[in-house]
């Protein structure tokens, strides 16, 4: 109900959709993902490290500094797919 009140569809059969235009694209098709969260596995390798100074060289101007470390990888195989998305020209 809640998707017609809103005029847009963001799940079905239980799938929730995010919309990404990072996703490659070829000609019409776009490849896009489908997976369960249990199929992927993130790593944090170095926790989040966040610095904010003052620039004297830059009249002052502040500069903000941020690092971090992570990966992620398919656990599962059958739990991670691809699928194709034709988009209209």
């Amino acid at each position: 109900m809640k998707a017609l009140v809103e005029g847009q569809i963001d799940s079905y059969l239980g799938f929730k959709f995010i919309r990404s235009e990072r996703l490659a694209i070829a000609t019409n098709i776009r490849d896009c993902i489908a997976f369960q969260k249990s199929g992927l596995g993130l790593a944090i390798g170095k926790d989040m490290v966040t610095k904010i100074d003052e620039r004297p060289d830059l009249s002052y101007g502040w500069q903000v500094y941020m690092a971090w470390s992570m990966a992620a990888t398919r656990v599962e195989d059958a739990r991670v797919v691809k699928v194709q998305a034709y988009e209209a020209p």
